[in-house]
């Protein structure tokens, strides 16, 4: 479409919007509106054009949204609403290194990038930065020219938090942000808040298909560490409040009557050997700061790559029809002599298909392997979501995989790390596209 250059209230549609339309009618943006005139473009080019409405500086002054063809959300007799409006709620911690905060700032500007081509705008805020009582956020967003713009755009239509620190999501003065979002009529928050690892398996140990790939999993206390260590030979002391395979303890049976035990931060081989279950017991509750909320795991024979122990890290998202698919899937494998395979604790990455050829060699077993996860990314999500009574569009999930090809899952992460493989990474980009437009137009809250 041609740039729109009135000074009046105009903006630029297809004629065959416009005949639906009176010649002057309400244009929506976020909770910004103005009664605007049309100015009518003949149908030509393609398909998408047509659905497109192009806003003037004039108009874009006024409803706080950059000059630019946006997709047409929604019409009725008197009224379009454009867009979505989407802010992504962000957070940096002080610790936060300079190359995290880069690739997170790359990440951002992609995603932003990508709803422009799909005529979406996308700004990222703080959640300091949200005026109620002037109905605007100050936000920041990168242009189709190539620079970052702040501004005061909007209250959205959709709001997805993306604050990576429970820290910083448990703050008072976010937690009262993220109630105003609740509140309000016109915004559609999802994944509102950090998932815990007791909740989820309490969740899914409900449901008769999603119990299937969970290990016997209980709240860590004297009595179920007794209980536990009789059936396996190897168990996980995992807190509820964390991630990243933080503060993970490992115990295994060594002989007769002993036991060790070791902690994701201890590197090499740095065991603590003691003789009973009692002094076990004692040693535990003194190490995971008892009574903190630990769940007790059994641990699951996996399968290796040279030696060493993997797992794959799955990605769940909604799409354009509100449905769970699976992302990408990639594989974490652990450094050598460490039994956690994050890559802050020293894991690496590989790609799922070379690895899961050179483990399981019968095209049988990779097939099932593969046609489990879409399952998993199928059924696990749609049950927490349920269950947890909380709007979720992106899950990221643990799968450990045993020698005999069978999932168990792990952990599941509402806060998803970035994927560093390119498919998997544009995959996600044009699936968030998809769901915020989804999540606009199925807003029950309404507006």
């Amino acid at each position: 479409m041609r740039s729109v250059h009135s000074r009046t209230p105009s903006v630029l549609i297809s004629s065959s919007i416009a005949s639906k339309l009176p010649a002057a009618f309400r244009l929506q943006a976020g909770n910004r509106s103005l009664r605007v005139q049309a100015q009518i473009e003949p149908d030509e080019g393609s398909s998408d054009s047509v659905h497109l409405l192009e806003v003037s500086p004039a108009v874009s002054r006024a409803i706080a949204i950059p000059a630019y063809s946006y997709r047409i959300l929604r019409q009725d007799e008197s009224s379009i609403r454009i867009g979505p409006v989407v802010a992504v709620l962000i957070a940096s911690k002080p610790s936060e290194t300079t190359t995290n905060a880069t690739k997170s700032r790359r990440l951002y500007k992609q995603l932003i990038l990508q709803g422009w081509k799909r005529g979406i705008f996308i700004y990222c805020f703080f959640p300091q930065d949200v005026f109620w009582g002037r109905g605007l956020i100050h936000g920041h967003t990168y242009t189709p020219n190539g620079k970052w713009i702040s501004g005061n755009f909007p209250i959205p239509d959709v709001v997805y938090n993306r604050i990576l620190y429970r820290s910083t999501e448990n703050q008072r003065m976010v937690q009262k942000l993220l109630e105003g979002f609740d509140n309000h009529p016109g915004v559609y928050l999802f994944n509102r808040r950090f998932l815990n690892k007791w909740e989820v398996f309490k969740v899914l140990a409900q449901d008769p298909m999603a119990r299937y790939w969970l290990p016997e999993t209980t709240l860590f206390s004297g009595t179920s560490l007794q209980s536990l260590i009789h059936r396996h030979k190897d168990l996980f002391l995992k807190p509820c409040h964390s991630s990243k395979g933080q503060g993970i303890l490992k115990v295994e049976r060594v002989d007769g009557r002993g036991f060790r035990y070791g902690r994701t931060e201890w590197k090499g081989k740095n065991w603590i050997y003691v003789p009973n279950l009692r002094r076990l017991s004692m040693r535990l509750r003194q190490s995971v700061d008892y009574p903190r909320r630990y769940i007790l795991q059994q641990g699951i024979d996996l399968a290796r790559l040279n030696g060493r122990i993997f797992d794959l890290r799955a990605q769940a998202q909604k799409n354009r029809q509100g449905e769970w698919v699976l992302t990408g899937v990639g594989v974490r494998v652990a450094a050598r002599n460490r039994f956690v395979t994050h890559v802050p604790n020293g894991g690496s990455r590989a790609n799922f298909y070379t690895v899961i050829k050179e483990v399981f060699p019968t095209s049988k077993t990779q097939h099932s392997i593969e046609q489990e996860l879409h399952k998993i990314c199928r059924i696990v999500p749609a049950v927490l979501e349920e269950g947890l009574q909380i709007p979720l569009g992106v899950l990221s999930m643990d799968i450990g995989v045993d020698s005999s090809g069978k999932l168990w899952i792990l952990e599941v992460n509402s806060k998803p790390a970035r994927f560093d493989e390119a498919d998997i990474r544009h995959r996600h980009m044009e699936l968030l596209i998809d769901y915020f437009i989804f999540a606009a137009e199925h807003n029950s809250k309404g507006r």
